[in-house]
């Protein structure tokens, strides 16, 4: 097995993040994982700035490095779109999108100042319907490596 990474599974008080952060655990790595408010995981609020950079901190502090970042944490909405408010649509963009802009760009930081040069990458909630879900990072998946962005 190839060395043990730090890595941040955001979400992973339930469902695939959960899955994620064990099964990774499971393979050696030292894993983070967050909710906003599960015992045993790290607190984080992905729509507050503050909350990933001090996690990132956190982190840092703790491990001295990141290496991976999983953005799970998401949010979801059922029903017509037609009985979607403008704000309910608006709040699940906060977490599922600007959440994920704002924790893989302060992972990105980190891993910089490491040396590493950013190397996270995200991708949740695409397919059909995406946006009810509050979906829309699809067109972000490709890594975000120093040899990508010349």
């Amino acid at each position: 097995m190839a060395a043990a990474q730090t890595i941040i599974v955001t979400g992973a008080s339930s469902g695939i993040g959960r899955a994620i952060a064990l099964h990774l655990s499971e393979q050696g790595h030292d894993v983070v994982g967050t909710s906003r408010g599960a015992s045993g995981l790290e607190r984080l609020d992905v729509t507050d700035e503050t909350s990933c950079a001090a996690l990132i901190e956190r982190v840092l502090a703790r491990t001295g490095r990141i290496d991976a970042l999983v953005n799970n944490v998401g949010q979801a909405m059922l029903g017509a779109q037609e009985e979607c408010s403008v704000d309910e649509v608006r709040a699940l963009f906060e977490v599922n999108v600007f959440g994920a802009m704002r924790m893989t760009g302060a992972a990105c930081q980190a891993q910089v100042r490491q040396g590493l040069g950013p190397r996270g990458s995200q991708a949740r909630n695409s397919g059909p319907g995406a946006a009810r879900r509050g979906g829309g990072v699809k067109g972000s998946r490709k890594p975000m490596r120093a040899e990508d962005n010349p």
